[in-house]
């Protein structure tokens, strides 16, 4: 799960894993950290890059492995340019940037609480 705020971005996440998704989501993780490395090398000194950065390298990885992949993956995080921002990668390899975003086994029962916390907020 993340939620975006004022002044940033919150992540929480479940340690234990329930379905095969997660070999895909670490191989996927593992690639997306790399590519964002040679990218990094790119920029001035001190830059990294941005959310928007990451969670379009995901999109295309996951988009052009779409038939071989299961995992569907949540990249958030905050950068100067665009602050607290959170991104949702179905399997499938769509994007869609949210003020939240809930996935996994348990999102069935965290989307209730969620609509009692965040009044007026409609579900992605």
């Amino acid at each position: 799960m993340a939620v975006t705020f004022k002044d940033g971005v919150i992540l929480g996440a479940d340690s234990r894993t329930t379905t095969g998704s997660a070999a895909d989501t670490q191989a996927i993780a593992d690639i997306v950290k790399y590519y964002l490395q040679l990218h990094a090398a790119q920029l001035p000194p001190n830059e990294k890059p941005s959310t928007e950065i990451a969670a379009n390298v995901f999109q295309e990885l996951c988009y052009n492995n779409k038939d071989a992949l299961t995992a569907g993956i949540i990249c958030a995080g905050y950068d100067k340019k665009n602050k607290g921002s959170v991104y949702s990668i179905p399997i499938g390899g769509s994007i869609h940037q949210q003020d939240y975003a809930i996935a996994g086994s348990g999102s069935t029962f965290i989307y209730a609480r969620s609509i009692s916390c965040v009044p007026g907020k409609p579900l992605p």
